[in-house]
């Protein structure tokens, strides 16, 4: 289950949702895709008002009459906000499996990011969101999130018998915030197989590929770009007239947001992906594209990708995304392509992927078991 969302703020959980699909079709496994997408439905009357009550009351769409019309071992949520309800969770009998993508449940901005660091304001209560307005930069916007944080706890994160996590640094937060632990299982995302075209032969430039915002770090990453090297940057965001200007007089071109095949592509053909990430992103998907592609990463703490380049040796981990750091990042990255591809053999398979979900799978059926056992 997943609610899209909208085409025009390309999303990475939107892309992960669909190929895990693909890959467990393609290993076999039947999968019902329920989907309600915000670009469908944005223009009816009263979409805003709905989405708004569905966030805050819990009371909203719900996949019942679909999920009933099959018979269904595993109910797998990804993304509920803002177009299904979660009242339905309440009477599901089924195992319920959740992956959690972001820091919503946890967080309105769903970054525990805020006034350019790591903010964990909310892990045991929301009302600071509210006070700081962190959904959209308005108390307004944010209010249906915090009127539902207690119930999308106890409904989604309290209802599961499996939360999946895409990192321990992911999986370290939930666990601050009052999750029980023993629900937590850590599944990184992946590269579909038809997008592995094998190690690349590197070059000359470095890309960058996300959104341009201020949590992506955009522009502290142009701001202290070398001017002798070359920077490729994929995306487009609110920051994009900001890094254009801060790019004059740098060898910084600004590609846009082109489809995942050309970026890919770029990737294997660059010296290194930067990763200047200034909130605790869970997974870049950039990341696992670039071992595919047998390219090192310079990441950014506290970004995920940075714990990932510090235990596989596959880059550069840094405080700070400095001139400094990329030179010696330039320097060294030719050496580090072997162990770039072979981290993606062992972590980021398609097939590697499958497996852990159907055993994710297979954990909450026996979770959800033992449940009814212990009140039979």
């Amino acid at each position: 289950m997943h609610s899209y969302y909208s085409d025009g703020k390309p999303s990475g959980e939107n892309v992960m949702v669909d190929a895990a699909a693909e890959a467990l079709r393609r290993a076999g496994h039947a999968v019902d895709l329920v989907g309600r997408r915000t670009d469908h439905l944005r223009g009816g009357a009263g979409y805003t008002a709905m989405a708004a009550l569905n966030t805050a009351t819990g009371v909203g769409p719900s996949p019942v009459g679909e999920l009933w019309a099959t018979e269904v071992d595993v109910v797998h949520v990804h993304n509920l906000f803002p177009n299904f309800g979660r009242a339905w969770l309440r009477t599901l009998s089924q195992p319920l499996v959740v992956t959690l993508h972001n820091y919503r449940p946890l967080c309105a901005a769903a970054t525990l990011f805020r006034a350019g660091a790591t903010c964990t304001a909310c892990l045991r209560g929301p009302l600071p969101g509210l006070r700081h307005g962190c959904y959209r930069g308005s108390r307004m916007a944010t209010l249906p999130l915090t009127l539902g944080q207690r119930t999308l706890r106890r409904d989604l994160l309290g209802r599961a018998d499996r939360l999946i996590v895409l990192s321990d640094v992911q999986r370290d937060f939930y666990v601050r915030a009052g999750v029980d632990e023993r629900k937590l299982v850590v599944v990184p995302n992946f590269v579909p197989d038809e997008l592995d075209r094998g190690p690349g032969a590197g070059g000359a430039g470095w890309v960058f590929a996300g959104r341009l915002d201020d949590a992506k770090g955009i522009i502290e990453l142009v701001a202290r770009w070398p001017r002798e090297l070359r920077l490729t940057v994929f995306g487009a965001g609110p920051l994009l007239a900001n890094a254009k200007e801060l790019a004059q007089g740098r060898d910084v071109t600004f590609a846009g947001h082109l489809p995942r095949e050309a970026v890919t592509a770029a990737v294997r053909n660059a010296r290194g992906l930067v990763f200047p990430s200034r909130w605790p992103d869970p997974f870049g998907l950039a990341y696992a594209e670039a071992m595919a592609a047998g390219t090192p990463v310079l990441a950014r703490r506290p970004a995920a990708a940075a714990q990932f380049v510090h235990q596989h040796r596959t880059g550069m981990a840094v405080d700070e995304v400095t001139s400094d750091a990329i030179r010696a990042a330039h320097e060294l990255f030719p050496s580090l392509r072997t162990a770039c591809r072979a981290a993606y053999v062992a972590h980021y398979r398609e097939p590697d992927h499958v497996a852990a979900l159907t055993g994710v799978y297979l954990q909450a059926c026996a979770a959800r078991r033992a449940k009814r056992a212990a009140t039979a």
